[in-house]
């Protein structure tokens, strides 16, 4: 009995994490994002030896890209669907290795059990906010609501630091920062709780430097500094949707009271409520600890405060699948758990916790019972695409490049052909850089795609936005029907024998 009792711990958490992989993989064809498009054809793309940044064009960072690269091998072009499958599962992975380094850092039991509990609910939130697409929001995520479990449990007092969770808040925060730069201050978490602090600083250096000697090995590094840094805080930041003040995205931050008096002051739906819950919790986590706890570790927190509320003006409040919101959602959703063993009354926060599953179960059910038919999953947000890419692949050869534009980049990987130049996808905030646009001018002009594909989302809602942008660009091409429609695919005129297949 006693052996049993002690098992308990974690065979809660081998229940948590297995309802979580049976609901993240049921949910796994469940939409798609012009972001995870991205991830997927470039990954596509250095399975064939073709280097990010180098030979692929990406102003984000890297580290969604390697992860997903990571599963290639198990991709499969004769069968899309597998492909898509291993493609969303490495997220998967991704979650349940952050969730297995977490719960081996803990010693108490009142962590272990929080930790679980907060596993059970997740996959009854998730999709909502796409977590489950493979995008760097989720990651971002992943990395910061891992540090939270990581550290908030010692900041209580339940965990004692220890060499290996400074290690791993390390490799969390690193992480974090690789997949989106405005969270390098989150390497001052292990920093503040390391009692070696020089070795610390060390450890995050070398941590932090081997990528970009890894880019300076393989002739990336300028090609990095230039999309990802140079790009993003020089032109990117100045068209950026979301962007609605002359100020920048830091001036952004603005938003967060906008968006909290929303939180505090909406219950009226499911959303509303599940999100009103979450946010209370967090400011009731916060008070606690300002009024106990120690100047560093109120630091800490105030840390975690600025990583979910970092891209505020990309957060829209009671918003479905916005993703942005992601972050916030994870460490919030967190924080009632933690509470339940710190408040005494346990009527409040069970009767909150239970709100919680009822009211992420209402807003989520309709997403799951559509994911347990995987072919109407399949045919609504993948097959149109592949029946495109297997019509694309019986008018060209495998040796020829096609073009598309603007959001549709996953045509590339199914139809097994590769771009004309290093850029997936083109919009005005590219076309910007003359540097980038020579190239792409001298990559129609040397070697014109021998088909085009133009989807009906261009960033400026227009259909012809990308012959205004380069004027002529269909002088050339045939518009070709399929089935007696005009479809938005165009054939290079001198190979108009092949529509006779």
């Amino acid at each position: 009995m006693k052996t049993l009792k002690s098992l308990s711990p974690y065979l809660l958490f081998l229940l948590s994490i297995t309802i979580f992989s049976v609901l993240f993989y049921l949910a796994r064809s469940f939409m798609t994002n012009i972001d995870e498009n991205d991830h997927l054809v470039a990954a596509y793309l250095m399975q064939q030896g073709r280097l990010l940044y180098k030979d692929i064009f990406s102003h984000h960072f890297p580290l969604p890209y390697y992860w997903t690269y990571l599963f290639t091998p198990l991709w499969s072009l004769g069968s899309p669907s597998r492909t898509i499958s291993i493609f969303r599962l490495g997220l998967l992975a991704l979650y349940l290795i952050c969730f297995l380094l977490v719960f081996f850092s803990f010693k108490n039991k009142k962590s272990q059990q929080a930790f679980s509990f907060w596993i059970i609910l997740l996959p009854f939130f998730f999709t909502l906010y796409h977590g489950n697409l493979v995008l760097s929001e989720t990651f971002s995520a992943i990395f910061i609501v891992s540090l939270f479990w990581l550290y908030l449990p010692i900041i209580l007092g339940w965990e004692k630091k220890s060499r290996y969770t400074i290690i791993l808040g390390i490799i969390f925060s690193s992480a974090a920062f690789w997949t989106q730069p405005l969270l390098i201050f989150l390497p001052i978490l292990p920093f503040i709780f390391s009692s070696q602090k020089i070795k610390t600083l060390i450890l995050i250096f070398i941590i932090n430097i081997s990528p970009l000697f890894c880019f300076l090995i393989r002739g990336q590094l300028v090609d990095f500094f230039q999309q990802g840094i140079w790009f993003n805080f020089a032109v990117y930041s100045k068209f950026s949707t979301y962007n609605t003040t002359n100020h920048g995205q830091w001036w952004d931050i603005i938003y967060f009271l906008k968006n909290q008096f929303y939180y505090l002051t909406h219950f009226f739906n499911t959303y509303q409520i599940f999100q009103f819950i979450i946010n209370c919790s967090f400011i009731l986590l916060f008070v606690k600890i300002a009024r106990n706890k120690s100047l560093p570790f109120l630091f800490s927190f105030i840390i975690f405060f600025f990583a979910i509320h970092i891209r505020e003006a990309k957060i829209i409040p009671n918003s479905l699948f916005n993703f942005g919101i992601y972050p916030l959602i994870l460490v919030t959703s967190s924080s009632l758990f933690i509470l339940f063993f710190i408040i005494k009354n346990k009527i409040i926060t069970i009767s909150a916790i239970i709100v919680l599953f009822i009211t992420a179960f209402i807003a989520s059910y309709p997403i799951f019972k559509n994911s347990l038919d995987p072919q109407y999953n399949y045919h609504v947000f993948w097959s149109p695409h592949q029946n495109i890419g297997n019509l694309i692949q019986k008018l060209t050869l495998d040796t020829e490049n096609i073009l598309v534009y603007s959001h549709d980049v996953d045509i590339y990987y199914f139809a097994n052909r590769t771009p004309p130049d290093r850029f997936l996808y083109w919009y005005i905030w590219t076309n910007s850089v003359e540097d980038f646009r020579r190239q792409r001018l001298t990559a129609l002009n040397t070697q014109p795609p021998a088909l085009i594909y133009i989807d009906n989302n261009n960033s400026t809602k227009e259909p012809d936005s990308y012959e205004k942008l380069f004027p002529n660009l269909l002088d050339n091409y045939i518009n070709v029907e399929q089935d007696g429609q005009s479809t938005s695919i165009y054939l290079r005129s001198d190979l108009k024998n092949r529509l006779n297949f």
